[in-house]
């Protein structure tokens, strides 16, 4: 499944699609550990999906890297990753990592951590009059 945002001014590019995700992506928040051929460095996840991370902290190469992340109630989990690109996120750059091909034990233990944080957002109810 495919949501499909769309822009509502001209300004934006009218009838553009903004935004084409596959996957359920989550506010993280986790610890990261970024290895690449200049050595590691560290930040945090700000967003976390199937498909990949908004890695913040100092600003990664474009190229292949490997991650080490730690996620709440899941434990440490190493993943590879590619940086396809950067953006500012609050303030700050950011590093967006793709994840080209999870083994399955990484995807199902990510699963869990978006499952749990789907589970885990507060619901809307409305106010009695």
């Amino acid at each position: 499944m495919s949501l499909r945002i769309y822009a509502v001014d001209r300004s934006a590019g009218f009838g553009l699609a903004r935004d084409d995700r596959r996957t359920t992506r989550a506010p993280c928040g986790a610890t990261v550990r970024v290895q690449t051929n200049n050595g590691h460095t560290f930040g945090f996840c700000s967003d976390l999906s199937l498909g990949g991370m908004l890695f913040v902290g100092p600003t990664l190469p474009l190229k292949p890297v490997s991650i080490l992340l730690h996620l709440a109630g899941v434990g440490f989990l190493f993943v590879e990753g590619e940086v396809i690109g950067h953006r500012e996120h609050n303030g700050t750059e950011a590093s967006i990592v793709r994840f080209p091909q999870l083994n399955a034990r990484v995807l199902r233990r990510i699963s869990r951590f978006l499952a749990q944080r789907r589970d885990a957002a507060p619901s809307v109810t409305p106010a009695s009059a």
